[in-house]
Formats: C-alpha cells, sequence, structure tokens
C-alpha cells in the first residue's frame, strides 16, 4: 500500500513539473506575441548602455506614439544617422530636445549606464515613434538564442515531443483498465480452451476404455455361448454313441431291475429291454 501511494505521489510530482515546463513554454511564445496584438513592438537589449534601467538580454515593449507627443525622459528605439557610424538599433534615454536651422525636431540620446550623451543629433522622419513601456528582463536571451534555427528547431520539438509524451501517458492510463480487462478474459478464454481440451481427451480416453471393456464383455460372452454349444452336442453326442468291446458291438441300452425278494437275502437281475445279444461272445455290456 505504502509503495502504491508512493508511486502516486511521484506521478503526480511528474505531471505538475511537466505542466510547469509546458506552461512556461507556452508562456514565451505568448509573451513575445501577443503584445503585438495590440499594437506593442517588441526589442532584445544586447548592449549594456541601459544597464541598471533594463539588463541586458531583457525583452521591452514599445508603443508607436506620434512624434510631436515625445518628451525629455522617453526612452526610445531608433537607427542612429549614417555618419555616426553605428549601424545596429540603439536604445537610449531622450535627454535633449530642440529645433534645427529648418525647424525640424532634433533629439539627444543617452544610455542610463553611459556617463556622456550620445556624440550624435538626428532627427525623426516617420510619423510615430516606439517608446518603451515595458520590460521582461532575461526573457531576451531566449529570443535571441531562438535566432539559431538548430536551437529553434529544439525549442519546438521538445515541447511537442513533451505534449505528444504526455498525451500518450494520459491515453495509457485511460485504456490501462480496458488492457487489463482484455487480458483477463484472454487468459480466462485460454483457461477455457485448456479445461476443454483436457475434458474432451478424457473423455476420448474413457470411450476408449468402454469400448475396449465392450469388445473384451463381446468375447467373453461367445467364448461362454461357444462353450454351452459345445457343451450340448457332446451331451447329445454320447447319448448316441457306439460302445465296441470285443468282436460284437451293441449298443446301450436300458434295463429294467428287478429286485426280488429271495428268503436270506436279495439278488439282482438285469432284464433287457432290447434283442438279445446275438453273438455268444459278448462278455459284458455297459
Amino acid at each position: 500500500m505504502a509503495e502504491k501511494q508512493k508511486r502516486s505521489a511521484l506521478r503526480r510530482t511528474g505531471s505538475a513539473l511537466g505542466n510547469l515546463v509546458l506552461l512556461v513554454l507556452v508562456l514565451i511564445p505568448l509573451a513575445y506575441i501577443v503584445p503585438s496584438a495590440f499594437g506593442y513592438e517588441r526589442y532584445v537589449i544586447t548592449g549594456g548602455s541601459m544597464s541598471g534601467t533594463f539588463e541586458k538580454g531583457s525583452l521591452v515593449f514599445e508603443e508607436p506614439v506620434p512624434v510631436e507627443e515625445l518628451a525629455v525622459g522617453d526612452i526610445i528605439t531608433y537607427l542612429p544617422p549614417p555618419d555616426s557610424g553605428v549601424q545596429t538599433l540603439v536604445t537610449h534615454r531622450i535627454v535633449e530636445m530642440g529645433s534645427d536651422e529648418n525647424g525640424r525636431q532634433v533629439l539627444i540620446t543617452q544610455g542610463d549606464a553611459n556617463p556622456d550623451p550620445d556624440p550624435w543629433k538626428f532627427s525623426l522622419t516617420a510619423d510615430t515613434q516606439p517608446v518603451v513601456r515595458a520590460a521582461v528582463p532575461h526573457v531576451g536571451w531566449v529570443l535571441i538564442a531562438m535566432a539559431d534555427r538548430e536551437i529553434r528547431m529544439l525549442s519546438i520539438g521538445i515541447p511537442a515531443g513533451l505534449i505528444a509524451l504526455m498525451s500518450l501517458v494520459e491515453l495509457l492510463g485511460a485504456l490501462r483498465p480496458s488492457i487489463r480487462a482484455a487480458a483477463k478474459l484472454e487468459a480466462e478464454r485460454a483457461a477455457a480452451e485448456k479445461a476443454a481440451e483436457k475434458a474432451a481427451t478424457l473423455a476420448a480416453r474413457q470411450a476408449e476404455q468402454d469400448a475396449r471393456k465392450a469388445k473384451q464383455d463381446r468375447r467373453s460372452a461367445a467364448r461362454r455361448t461357444g462353450d454351452r454349444r459345445r457343451a450340448g452336442e457332446q451331451r447329445r453326442a454320447g447319448a448316441g454313441r457306439r460302445v465296441r468291446h470285443g468282436k460284437t458291438t451293441v449298443t446301450n441300452c436300458v434295463c429294467s431291475v428287478e429286485l426280488l425278494q429271495i428268503s436270506g437275502g436279495a439278488q439282482l437281475r438285469n432284464v433287457p429291454l432290447v434283442e438279445e445279444a446275438r453273438s455268444r461272445d459278448l462278455t459284458h455290456i455297459r
């Protein structure tokens, strides 16, 4: 029971961790994509010139505002003028605003971590300018890594694999009772088939023994019938057999015996019921 509860607790912990990882992996792309639906632009801070305000690797969200609404203290992301020698976007704070001889707005920016303002002045040519409204630290590193194709493929494949694995685990958990029931039914069916096969074997053996016994009984009955027939034939043959004795052949005869009462004793006398013997050489008839 304790082992089962332990496995159940581990299963719940693993499921919770898996859900947390999936949540993080889903929220990061959402945090990057959803703001764009509300008109915000996203930039990753790759330098340290704004350290103290937001660190390197931060993800900043900027709202485009009309140029005439800009003010000193706003943090903007822009491309410095060509003669500055800087060819990448810069996210710095506006520290000074003015106009040139043609009446165009001129801006001067500075990084919060830099001791001096940027060595260039510039004018904005577009009607709107993105201004930083929020920043999320460290998330930018993920987006920087996503710029690599292999990492991007892994970042897509790993969550997809985790989702598929968790779905498979849940599916197996849902199907486990059905699998167990099917296995039990199969075991019962195999046991029933084995029992039926054993019963059929025993029945065949019993039938064979019964047939062998019936055959033996028929042979014994036939033997007894033959014995009785032969005994009858022998009795019939014995009743009419002829007896040879000496030179004369006679048949058995039935004699009546008269018991004569003689004074002083008894005397037996044979009285033949058949013809007298024809030969004088007959000495004894039995």
